[in-house]
């Protein structure tokens, strides 16, 4: 069975992926910015430098507001002559006058490498946590979609009112809330009473409510369940469903 008409938020598939792909791009970044540092330092020399100044900056970004960059400068002395070369990365215990060891080209004493060795490991090693995290989250989505597949072919299943429909206010995505359906099942045998709540989707179906909808789930566990709002929405297809306008 294979939900084609409900715009779900597969949140754990989202966000895993998106872990992923930015932990795979971190790690080959720094691998990249690793071998590259370990190769000019094999022909290079070393020389001691000192800060001659450091520039500061906001660089602003539309997503994330502005951010504050540090241009590091440092004067050293090669075979006489004095050079001013920007150094290419920052620490926060630099400061005007401080001397630091710097790697220099023999070829071309202008080109320059910091001794940044702690820095240069920061971003492999970020990447390897982001792609953990996204795994992570990637091998949640493939466990739920295995339980929704089971719960399609073998569960029980009941039927539900759609008694609320809620704004998802923890998640957000190109600027909006998903929605979530709130359902109670009544049990006519036991008098139970069962609450459960859909994933996280981005379609309005607001107009759902007190609707009637179907909830399959483990007889051995109701807590893993899955709500057929697919069904629900795919019999308002025909024009039941009213025309909003959500200017939240």
């Amino acid at each position: 069975m294979e939900n084609k008409n409900l715009k779900k938020v597969n949140l754990s598939s989202a966000v895993g992926g998106f872990f992923a792909v930015f932990g795979v791009i971190m790690l080959c970044i720094g691998i990249i910015s690793i071998v590259n540092s370990m190769n000019f330092r094999k022909n290079s020399e070393q020389v001691t430098g000192v800060i001659s100044h450091i520039e500061t900056r906001r660089e602003h970004h539309l997503d994330s507001g502005s951010t504050e960059v540090h241009d590091v400068y440092v004067k050293y002395t090669v075979n006489g002559q004095e050079y001013e070369q920007e150094l290419g990365f920052y620490e926060s215990s630099m400061y005007a006058g401080k001397e630091i060891e710097i790697f220099y080209n023999p070829e071309n004493p202008m080109e320059i490498k910091g001794n940044d060795g702690a820095i240069s490991i920061i971003l492999p090693l970020m990447g390897v946590v982001f792609l953990v995290i996204g795994l992570v989250f990637v091998n949640n989505d493939r466990k739920n979609k295995k339980q929704l597949e089971m719960l399609l072919s073998k569960g029980s299943t009941a039927e539900g009112i759609i008694t609320a429909i809620t704004v998802d206010h923890n998640t957000t995505i190109n600027n909006r809330h998903p929605l979530k359906a709130e359902v109670t099942v009544n049990d006519p045998v036991t008098g139970e009473q069962f609450l459960y709540s859909s994933d996280s989707i981005m379609e309005d179906i607001r107009y759902l409510q007190g609707r009637r909808v179907t909830v399959y789930y483990d007889p051995d566990d109701r807590s893993k369940y899955y709500i057929d709002l697919d069904t629900a929405m795919n019999d308002n297809a025909l024009g039941d469903a009213p025309q909003v306008h959500d200017f939240r």
